[in-house]
């Protein structure tokens, strides 16, 4: 009777198991989805194995000196959006990648856009409408 008790206890603890991994899983689709509504994309739903082979594919077929970034996959997951489209049965997901023209590269530079004093000295001014951020 101990030997059905322990062979029972084994498969309780095995089924926890599966039914903890199940619940992983269930939270991890669940952010990737939310990701997807929000038009970004998520290593829960297209790996990053097989996202890197695509881009790879991809930069195949581009005009030379052109290149989506696979160095820093995590760059290229940050800056692809994603439209979701409904079909009957299933969706289709349309990834919007941005890709580098390498001819065209460009140093970028933070503005600070600091206070300078009136000419009377009593007040600081500063310019309006600057960019965030220069291109040179």
């Amino acid at each position: 009777h101990f030997e059905y008790f322990f062979q029972l206890d084994e498969t309780f603890e095995a089924m926890n198991q599966i039914l903890q991994w199940l619940q992983q899983l269930a939270d991890s689709l669940d952010v990737g989805f939310s990701l997807l509504a929000n038009g970004h994309l998520a290593p829960q739903i297209i790996s990053p194995a097989k996202f890197n082979k695509v881009i790879k594919t991809i930069n195949g077929q581009l005009p030379r000196g052109w290149s989506i970034s696979s160095n820093e996959l995590w760059v290229a997951y940050r800056e692809s959006t994603v439209s979701v489209a409904a079909m009957e049965n299933s969706f289709r997901l349309f990834i919007h990648v941005p890709f580098f023209e390498h001819s065209q590269q460009y140093k970028l530079f933070q503005i600070i856009n600091l206070p300078g004093s009136t000419d009377n000295g009593t007040h600081g001014v500063l310019f309006g409408n600057l960019p965030d951020y220069l291109a040179v």
